[in-house]
């Protein structure tokens, strides 16, 4: 078992109980498993069966049984010195083994019992074995009472002793940081002091800066050589040393110690200690130096090629690069760039995702070119490393990075297969979560490198030429920000890139997609089709011309639900064709326009003039009206439900309002804008004529001049949902205070265009073949029923517990048992679904509804895992059902005293009966 810091070892149980000398000298930093079970068990009978088992499957070393016996009197402390005894037998360990692993354990009292043990002959001879070995070893274990006896036994000897292995016992004793030792030998051999610090290039001194030994590298100083060119040299050495295992007090040692050589000795070896330093990730140090040497710090930071800010960020050291950048913010490119964007290319390399992020955030002039350095070198070594999912996610996330890697698609299949997937489903999940927040609001992406991201997302799906992938195409175009480019040079040199894509793979569902969009299509008729540059045999201007042959705007699940209706209308499509239809609806809503057109009435003293507005704009800039009158002739087209119709299919529409979203722009005159109506022209076309046609019957007694009219009601909703957007608290009827929304009269604001859709599809009034089940539908008829259920449940006899079962969800109390059984008391039972499932199935078509039952199991589906989950009651809570908690009594009550309330503002007079207000349907009541 091997533990990658310090920290981790001593939080294991069993490793912590290992010294450090012992655990970095003897087991080499690693326990082995075999010896596990020994210090866990604590029978002695089942001890000596797994010395037994432990014993390794090759010869038996020395180490091996000193490690064993070891692990078990330091897991064993109430084993008594018999019991040490046998176990040493049953190891077999011999007199020497035994009395060398007495000095490595260091407990005084046992080591007291086994001198009395053996001879002063068999001691003597013990100590000598092996040049002195358990002299040294005792002088690094660092136990002064043993390191005394041991010397006492050979007092003779002592200076052969200190001698051994070039004075090895100083040595270690010094990387130990035993003082106490380094004193009695220098008091012992005070003559060959000078050559034990020197020994071995100055090991001593080295490795007590190394162990960061402060008292020990005092005590060498001071006894040091008074050769001060001499010490000068070995100082710079040290301050290297302490610089770079980060002993930060060492550093300052040196500097009181030599005030006047500090700066020679930051400036050593081109600022060696500042760039170790940070290489080691040591902030404090760098902050040290730095403070300093402030007059330094552009060389320090630039010495080596910036070999400080690389280093730290190959090996990870994020606090130190940002620390770096942060000293020298105008240098930072320049530091990234060094060596051809090694701090990227390595710290990529290793893995280090932290630093990665940190310096593709912050360098976003020069992310193109770090992606690109080494000919794509970090991606191209990321996705080799599958492992590394972590920073292959990171790195496909960046547009350049995504792209190399999609034209590389067959080599990095199985990475940016998996990437993609996950980013729908991403994308899929924000896009609900904005939809149940605001069941209006749009989904788009704001940030351009994220749509640019999405851009060449779209063009892998393009690339992967997968059927099953058409309604993910769509799904993206559908994003504002990402349909916005689909004709743009994203790629340098590469306009309507995927168009051309697509027609070069005979990708015919993706071409026809793309070709619904008007910038892509118009280019591509500017460019003769491409004609030159195609080899496939897919015909687009066919595809320009026949854009009816397919519903490109519609999922395959949508198209699924249509499909009686595109069957049954398709040849009258073909037939008339959609440019045909589209200006036969046009026509039309201008002629039910004339036929009844807006108008204004103008008092002039105690004369009236009405004004009839005309259908042009331009005829209505001839009337030169007034500013006031301008203003109402405007709000009258806006309240035309056939103007509005006209102008959602007018390009362009002057009655634009100046920020409407969702619209298209004439690049060469800015004041000219449209709807999107173009990319639904064929779903428009056939629903018109689904309305206009009179074999169809009407259901539920309705007419086809209401079928009709509903038709234009959608399509001037369509031209103005966003004209929606605001609400306003009025009294109903009853006495209610409810929000309403309304029209705010303004320019057009057309819808976006998942909205276009949804519009489309309610538009055909009762037509057998277009009764259209939507999520939205869905989502109503489960919005009705669980408000049903529970208003049907609660009662007076329940009312008190549900309610104070519910309240301690909002004060973060614990519900009890008795709460959760009167919370799921009325819960919605299983026979209860089913009898709603079959409802529906009665009232809507049953080839549409197979498509949304796991969607309505997965809304009543509880989950006793989660709190919000556990009863239908908080999972349905977004229904606002508190309201049911209160009696008819208290609702009475309440409303009386918000009705007192907005009196006092004068918003409404009190009683106002709703049919008195502004006349406008409220959108929700269209959704």
């Amino acid at each position: 078992m091997k533990f990658s810091t310090h920290e981790k070892r001593m939080r294991h149980p069993l490793a912590k109980l290992i010294p450090q000398i012992l655990w970095e000298t003897l087991f080499v930093n690693e326990l082995p498993n075999y010896l596990i079970p020994l210090m866990q068990e604590h029978d002695e009978h089942l001890l000596n069966q797994l010395i037994d088992e432990a014993r390794p499957k090759r010869p038996y070393f020395t180490t091996d049984m000193l490690r064993m016996w070891l692990v078990i009197v330091l897991s064993h402390p109430e084993l008594t010195t018999e019991s040490l005894q046998q176990i040493a037998d049953r190891i077999g360990m011999t007199d020497q083994m035994l009395f060398h692993a007495a000095v490595l354990w260091g407990n005084k009292n046992y080591f007291k019992y086994l001198m009395k043990q053996y001879s002063k002959s068999s001691l003597k001879y013990m100590i000598t074995e092996n040049n002195y070995h358990l002299f040294i070893q005792s002088a690094q274990r660092g136990d002064l009472y043993i390191f005394n006896k041991i010397s006492q036994i050979l007092r003779p000897k002592l200076q052969q002793m200190i001698e051994a292995k070039e004075f090895s016992a100083f040595k270690l004793a010094a990387e130990n940081g035993h003082l106490s030792i380094l004193k009695f030998l220098a008091e012992k051999a005070p003559e060959k002091l000078q050559q034990m610090i020197l020994a071995d290039n100055f090991f001593a001194l080295r490795r007590s800066v190394e162990k960061g030994h402060l008292s020990v590298l005092k005590f060498l100083v001071e006894k040091a050589s008074e050769k001060q060119q001499e010490m000068y040299a070995v100082y710079h050495l040290l301050f290297r040393i302490a610089a770079a295992v980060g002993h930060l007090s060492i550093l300052q040692f040196f500097a009181e110690k030599s005030k006047d050589n500090l700066q020679e000795m930051i400036s050593s070896g081109n600022y060696s200690a500042f760039k170790v330093a940070a290489a080691a990730g040591h902030l404090s140090v760098l902050q040290f130096l730095t403070e300093k040497a402030p007059d330094e710090l552009p060389e320090m930071i630039k010495a080596n090629n910036y070999f400080a800010f690389r280093h730290a960020a190959i090996n990870g050291y994020l606090p130190v690069v940002q620390y770096l950048a942060e000293i020298a913010p105008e240098k930072l490119q320049e530091m990234i760039a060094a060596q051809n964007y090694a701090s990227f290319r390595c710290a990529a390399a290793d893995g280090r995702l932290s630093v990665i992020k940190y310096l593709s955030e912050n360098a976003h002039d020069i992310l193109q070119d770090m992606i690109e350095a080494d000919n794509y070198g970090v991606i191209r070594g990321a996705l080799q490393r599958e492992k590394e999912t972590h920073l292959i996610n990171y790195l496909l996330s960046i547009a350049h990075a995504f792209a190399f890697a999609d034209q590389h698609y067959n080599e990095y299949f199985v990475q940016v297969s998996l990437f993609v997937t996950n980013k729908l489903s991403e994308l899929q999940l924000q896009k609900r979560t904005v939809e149940q927040e605001n069941p209006y609001a749009v989904f788009d992406i704001t940030n351009p490198d994220e749509s640019k991201l999405l851009f060449y997302i779209l063009r892998n799906l393009i690339r992967q030429n997968d059927p099953a992938r058409r309604d993910d195409i769509l799904f993206l175009l559908n994003i504002p920000s990402v349909k916005a480019l689909a004709h743009t040079e994203v790629t340098p040199h590469k306009s309507n890139e995927l168009l051309r894509l697509a027609l070069s793979l005979e990708n015919e569902s993706a071409a026809e997609i793309l070709m619904g969009i008007p910038a892509v299509r118009e280019m591509a008729v500017q460019n003769n089709f491409y004609r030159l540059e195609q080899q496939s045999g897919l015909d687009l201007q066919a595809l320009a011309q026949d854009r009816e042959s397919a519903m490109t705007a519609l999922t395959q699940g949508e198209q699924q639900r249509l499909k009686k209706g595109i069957n049954y209308y398709k040849p009258m499509l073909k037939q008339a064709s959609v440019q045909f239809i589209m200006e036969e609806l046009y026509a039309m809503l201008a002629q039910l326009y004339e036929q009844n057109p807006a108008s204004i009435t103008i008092l002039n003293q105690d004369h009236a003039t009405t004004i009839v507005l005309p259908l042009h704009w331009e005829e209505l800039q001839n009337l030169h009206l007034g500013e006031p009158v301008y203003h109402e002739a405007l709000k009258a087209y806006y309240q035309h439900k056939a103007h509005s119709a006209w102008r959602y299919l007018s390009k362009p529409n002057p009655w634009m309002h100046e920020h409407a979203s969702y619209v298209y722009v004439n690049p060469y005159n800015t004041q000219e804008k449209w709807s999107t109506f173009e990319e639904y022209q064929s779903l428009i076309s056939m629903l018109y004529l689904a309305v206009l046609d009179k074999t169809m019957p009407c259901l539920d007694n309705h007419t086809f001049e209401s079928r009709l009219e509903h038709f234009i009601n959608e399509l001037a909703f369509i031209g103005r949902a966003h004209n929606w957007d605001t609400t306003r608290s009025i009294i109903a009827g009853n006495g209610d205070v409810i929000t309403q929304e309304f029209d705010d009269l303004e320019g057009d604001r057309p819808s976006c265009f998942s909205g276009v859709k949804r519009r489309l599809f309610q538009s055909v009034l009762d037509h057998p073949f277009f009764m259209i089940l939507t999520e939205d539908i869905i989502k109503q008829e489960i919005r009705e029923f669980v408000r049903q259920h529970f208003k049907d449940s609660i009662d007076d006899k329940n009312r008190n517990a549900i309610k104070t079962a519910w309240e301690k969800g909002i004060l973060l109390e614990e519900r009890t048992n008795e709460d959760w059984a009167a919370l799921n008391a009325i819960d919605i039972c299983q026979e209860k679904l089913d009898a709603f499932i079959r409802s529906l199935k009665n009232k809507y078509d049953k080839e549409q509804l197979v498509f949304f039952i796991p969607y309505i199991k997965n809304k009543f589906a509880l989950n006793p895992d989660k709190e919000f989950q556990r009863a239908h009651l908080l999972k349905f809570g977004y229904l606002h059902l508190e309201e049911l908690f209160e009696s008819n009594c208290q609702k009475k009550e309440k409303n009386q005293s918000e009705l007192q309330g907005l009196n006092q503002f004068g918003l409404f007079a009190p009683g106002e009966p709703l049919s008195t207000l502004e006349h406008s349907t409220p959108r929700w009541q269209n959704e």
